[in-house]
């Protein structure tokens, strides 16, 4: 599958309703506030035939119960209430965004099931193509949160927005990442964007907002995390983004549904093998033996995907303790793109031998001998008769 099959957008008369229209702008705007599940609210569009109808459907609903009168009459065409913008907990600004106002992300319409509607805290998301999802376990290895580190940081230097789901483990390095590289990230969420979970990370929901990014989700402010409810999250982050990169996850990993909805919604999958002796890697490593694309090194991704790096904005490696190790040698050689492309391409404590390093990086021999001994003096590599290491701070 080519990037093309992964874009192609659908316009939005192919719902069968048009979204701009104003009963049926009116119904969603309605209907997104009621405490039910996205899956079930599109499921009662598609079977009433539009939003309009749907809203309908729910009202003689309400009529019929017993001390639901004041929930009809806000639901009613007309009644006040029914705002674009909600202060959310905290006072914290979220908008309601609908299909076809400006911000929409059109590449949503070529899923199978579109959302009708999203919840937007930060920037808009009119913007965020290209994206990448990067996607893995919330019990993190060393090793997934090193490729983590190294692949957004890559993707970040060719220009993509990362997608994640705002949890801890990979998907939290994922945004972490993007942030300290000075990328876009977007954190879709199972629960109302307002909606402090997990605890864990709160601190980072405020750097995404404070960095220019976004929380996005289906659920209404104030919406509590439900099990069930995160599959809706899972085809968010896969329909947001032109790839999904699956990191590490293990055998019944959340990390795998949205690599089953990014290939549903017919984007491009990616997994990074995993050590086979590791139970964090079961559920990545299944990935790649039911046709999922290998992801070796970002590059696999980036070329996939028809992205590639900025001339204006070199590829920055992000270390484990901030710096790699050695002294004020390292200090020019982030912006020389030779030393990156070799460390681009090299794991901590890794030995590569000197043949695939070239293979990997692209590198003429002389160039690559002398980014080399740039990195060797800086005390970032160490060359022997194995080939090279790359030595980082713990």
């Amino acid at each position: 599958m080519d990037v093309q099959t992964c874009l192609s957008v659908p316009p939005l008369s192919t719902r069968g309703w048009d979204p701009t229209e104003t009963p049926q702008a009116e119904a969603l705007r309605r209907l997104a506030f009621l405490p039910v599940l996205p899956w079930k609210t599109r499921a009662l569009v598609r079977r009433c035939g539009s939003p309009a109808a749907a809203l309908e459907s729910v009202i003689e609903e309400m009529r019929s119960r017993v001390g639901c009168e004041r929930v009809v009459a806000n639901l009613a065409p007309g009644a006040p209430g029914a705002g674009r913008d909600r202060p959310g907990r905290g006072g914290s600004g979220v908008r309601l965004l609908l299909p076809g106002e400006p911000g929409w992300p059109e590449i949503l319409e070529s899923l199978g099931d579109p959302p009708c509607w999203l919840f937007v805290r930060g920037a808009d998301l009119g913007e965020a193509d290209p994206a990448i999802a990067v996607v893995g376990s919330r019990r993190a290895t060393s090793y997934g949160i090193e490729v983590a580190r190294r692949f957004v940081s890559r993707f970040a230097s060719a220009g993509a927005a990362i997608v994640s789901g705002a949890a801890v483990g990979i998907d939290a390095q994922a945004h972490q990442t993007a942030i300290e590289s000075g990328a876009r990230t977007i954190a879709v969420t199972g629960c109302g964007v307002d909606v402090d979970y997990p605890r864990a990370n709160h601190e980072l929901r405020a750097r995404i907002l404070d960095s220019g990014g976004s929380l996005v989700s289906e659920f209404r402010p104030g919406g509590p995390p439900r099990k069930e409810g995160f599959l809706d999250r899972n085809r968010m982050i896969a329909g947001l983004c032109r790839a999904t990169v699956v990191v590490e996850a293990a055998e019944r990993s959340g990390a795998l549904r949205t690599g089953a909805c990014a290939q549903e919604a017919s984007r491009l999958l990616f997994a990074v093998p995993g050590n086979v002796f590791s139970a964090m890697s079961t559920g990545a490593n299944r990935l790649l033996a039911d046709g999922a694309a290998v992801a070796a090194s970002p590059e696999d991704v980036l070329e996939a995907t028809g992205l590639i790096a900025s001339p204006g904005k070199p590829w920055r490696p992000v270390w484990r303790s901030g710096v790699p190790t050695g002294g004020p040698g390292w200090a020019g050689l982030p912006e020389n793109p030779a030393a990156g492309a070799v460390v681009a391409c090299l794991m901590p404590a890794e030995t590569l031998p000197l043949p695939v390093l070239a293979e990997r990086s692209g590198l003429a021999p002389p160039t690559l001998a002398a980014a080399l001994l740039n990195l060797e003096a800086a005390g970032v590599v160490r060359q022997s008769l194995g080939g090279v290491t790359l030595l980082v701070q713990g």
